[in-house]
Protein backbone atom coordinates (compact mmCIF):
# COMPACT_ATOMS: atom_id res chain seq x y z
CA UNK A 1 0.00 0.00 0.00
CA UNK A 2 1.46 3.37 -0.98
CA UNK A 3 1.30 6.67 0.94
CA UNK A 4 -1.64 8.03 -1.07
CA UNK A 5 -3.75 4.97 -0.27
CA UNK A 6 -2.82 5.22 3.40
CA UNK A 7 -3.72 8.92 3.50
CA UNK A 8 -7.03 8.14 1.77
CA UNK A 9 -7.87 5.53 4.41
CA UNK A 10 -6.97 7.95 7.20
CA UNK A 11 -9.13 10.60 5.50
CA UNK A 12 -12.05 8.16 5.43
CA UNK A 13 -11.55 7.53 9.14
CA UNK A 14 -11.53 11.27 9.87
CA UNK A 15 -14.74 11.75 7.87
CA UNK A 16 -16.50 8.88 9.63
CA UNK A 17 -15.52 10.12 13.12
CA UNK A 18 -16.65 13.74 12.99
CA UNK A 19 -17.28 14.00 16.73
CA UNK A 20 -13.67 13.15 17.59
CA UNK A 21 -10.94 15.78 17.71
CA UNK A 22 -7.78 15.43 15.65
CA UNK A 23 -5.89 14.72 18.89
CA UNK A 24 -8.23 11.83 19.73
CA UNK A 25 -7.96 10.44 16.21
CA UNK A 26 -4.19 10.80 16.31
CA UNK A 27 -3.90 8.92 19.58
CA UNK A 28 -6.00 6.06 18.18
CA UNK A 29 -3.94 5.88 14.98
CA UNK A 30 -0.55 6.53 16.66
CA UNK A 31 -0.17 9.86 14.85
CA UNK A 32 0.32 13.39 16.10
CA UNK A 33 -2.50 15.93 15.95
CA UNK A 34 -0.49 17.93 13.42
CA UNK A 35 -0.11 14.89 11.13
CA UNK A 36 -3.85 14.18 11.28
CA UNK A 37 -4.59 17.85 10.46
CA UNK A 38 -2.12 17.79 7.55
CA UNK A 39 -3.62 14.61 6.12
CA UNK A 40 -7.11 16.06 6.52
CA UNK A 41 -6.07 19.18 4.56
CA UNK A 42 -4.51 17.04 1.83
CA UNK A 43 -7.72 15.01 1.60
CA UNK A 44 -9.83 18.16 1.34
CA UNK A 45 -11.46 17.77 4.77
CA UNK A 46 -12.47 21.08 6.33
CA UNK A 47 -13.84 21.20 9.84
CA UNK A 48 -15.31 24.20 11.55
CA UNK A 49 -13.70 25.14 14.86
CA UNK A 50 -17.02 24.53 16.63
CA UNK A 51 -16.63 20.76 16.34
CA UNK A 52 -14.19 20.67 19.24
CA UNK A 53 -15.45 20.90 22.81
CA UNK A 54 -14.50 24.30 24.14
CA UNK A 55 -13.55 25.36 27.61
CA UNK A 56 -16.93 27.07 27.91
CA UNK A 57 -18.76 23.83 27.09
CA UNK A 58 -16.65 21.99 29.67
CA UNK A 59 -17.48 24.64 32.29
CA UNK A 60 -21.21 24.35 31.54
CA UNK A 61 -20.99 20.57 31.88
CA UNK A 62 -19.23 20.94 35.25
CA UNK A 63 -21.92 23.35 36.47
CA UNK A 64 -24.67 20.97 35.37
CA UNK A 65 -22.96 18.11 37.18
CA UNK A 66 -22.67 20.21 40.36
CA UNK A 67 -26.36 21.16 40.10
CA UNK A 68 -27.28 17.50 39.76
CA UNK A 69 -25.32 16.68 42.93
CA UNK A 70 -26.89 19.61 44.79
CA UNK A 71 -30.32 18.37 43.69
CA UNK A 72 -29.68 15.08 45.47
CA UNK A 73 -29.81 16.87 48.86
CA UNK A 74 -33.23 16.49 50.49
CA UNK A 75 -35.51 19.47 49.92
CA UNK A 76 -35.39 22.02 52.70
CA UNK A 77 -31.88 21.00 53.68
CA UNK A 78 -28.88 22.93 52.54
CA UNK A 79 -25.56 21.28 52.05
CA UNK A 80 -23.05 22.25 54.72
CA UNK A 81 -20.40 24.64 53.46
CA UNK A 82 -16.80 23.48 53.73
CA UNK A 83 -15.17 24.36 57.05
CA UNK A 84 -12.39 26.89 57.00
CA UNK A 85 -9.84 27.53 59.68
CA UNK A 86 -9.73 31.11 61.00
CA UNK A 87 -6.72 33.03 59.79
CA UNK A 88 -5.06 35.82 61.76
CA UNK A 89 -4.99 39.18 60.01
CA UNK A 90 -1.43 39.76 61.27
CA UNK A 91 0.70 36.66 60.91
CA UNK A 92 3.22 35.91 63.64
CA UNK A 93 2.01 38.79 65.85
CA UNK A 94 3.47 39.02 69.36
CA UNK A 95 1.03 38.79 72.26
CA UNK A 96 0.24 42.16 73.85
CA UNK A 97 2.26 41.33 77.01
CA UNK A 98 5.41 40.69 74.94
CA UNK A 99 5.04 43.55 72.45
CA UNK A 100 7.59 46.35 72.88
CA UNK A 101 6.20 49.51 74.39
CA UNK A 102 6.07 52.53 72.11
CA UNK A 103 5.60 55.07 74.93
CA UNK A 104 8.72 57.16 75.66
CA UNK A 105 10.14 56.63 79.10
CA UNK A 106 8.40 53.32 79.58
CA UNK A 107 10.51 50.70 81.35
CA UNK A 108 12.18 48.21 79.06
CA UNK A 109 12.25 44.49 79.52
CA UNK A 110 15.41 42.99 80.95
CA UNK A 111 18.12 42.29 78.40
CA UNK A 112 16.68 44.74 75.88
CA UNK A 113 19.26 46.45 73.74
CA UNK A 114 18.89 50.17 73.14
Amino acid sequence: MNVNETYARIGDYIRSHESESYSQIGSKLALTRATVARIARQQGIRRSPGRRPTALQAAVAAINAADAQAGSVASGEAAAPPREEPVSAVPDALPAAEAPSAAPGAPRAEGAVA
